[in-house]
């Protein structure tokens, strides 16, 4: 499909305009009575501007209602009735959402901003969101370290609003929401990890193995701070029976 548009729009940014014609383009070619509360995933919007061009695009997974999760979006010129296309129709909604994300992705690596209603700032506590929003699909995510990084930035965001007095913020419950749903993950991927200590002592060696596996939040720092106090403590008594003979 042919992306290119005759003449660049002048038309400055609105997002809630490009959000009301997608919508009204989606219910004409579509389905008449498509909202954007269907959405399981998105709509989230890029942009690109140059000398050239001023477009943007805008992506989002939705349920019809019987079973079949849609990846959709469209594209046009600021202020421009857009055109559509279709990424993936499918009954399952991770496949859907795992493809819009490639999309979105696609579209940032060939130099498109996110085009979105609030101005974040470098340093706002809303950057970690739209990281997740727009890159991550937790459930696909299988590098602990780096889902725990994430992990603690919103943890830090969430507390940030917190401690600023921003408690009832509308970004606030879809923050944790996420943050729960990454505690889970970790403790997924955790699940099939065992862990053991071994210590050697001359030609013997002494093997401590958990029969659980160490699990996020407050259970991780229990095990740790069990595993730092037990295995002194066997090495003293070791000493201790050595010393008697």
């Amino acid at each position: 499909m042919n992306e290119n548009f005759e003449a660049a729009s002048r038309a400055p940014p609105n997002l809630d305009r490009e959000k009301a014609n997608l919508r009204s383009s989606i219910r004409n070619e579509i389905d008449s009575n498509f909202e954007f509360n269907q959405c399981v995933w998105g709509p989230y919007w890029v942009r690109f501007e140059a000398a050239n061009s001023n477009k943007w695009y805008g992506v989002l997974v939705y349920d019809n209602g019987k079973g079949v999760y849609r990846a959709l979006g469209g594209f046009g010129g600021m202020a421009q009735n857009p055109r559509l296309f279709d990424i993936s129709t499918t009954r399952d909604q991770k496949s859907a959402i795992a493809a819009a994300v490639r999309k979105l992705k696609s579209k940032e690596r060939k130099g498109y901003s996110n085009y979105s209603a609030e101005a974040f700032e470098a340093d706002s506590p809303f950057n970690t969101l739209l990281l997740i929003r727009q890159e991550i699909v937790i459930e696909d995510e299988d590098d602990f370290n780096h889902l725990l990084q994430i992990y603690l930035e919103l943890e830090q965001d969430i507390a940030g609003l917190y401690a600023d007095g921003n408690a009832k913020h509308h970004l606030l419950p879809e923050m944790m929401g996420y943050r729960n749903e990454i505690a889970a993950r970790l403790d997924e991927i955790q699940e099939d990890v065992e862990i053991e200590d071994t210590i050697e002592m001359d030609a013997e060696a002494i093997q401590f193995e958990l029969n659980q596996p160490v699990r996020t939040g407050y259970k991780m720092g229990v095990g740790l701070a069990a595993a730092a106090l037990t295995i002194p403590f066997a090495i003293l008594g070791i000493g201790m029976l050595f010393n008697k003979e």
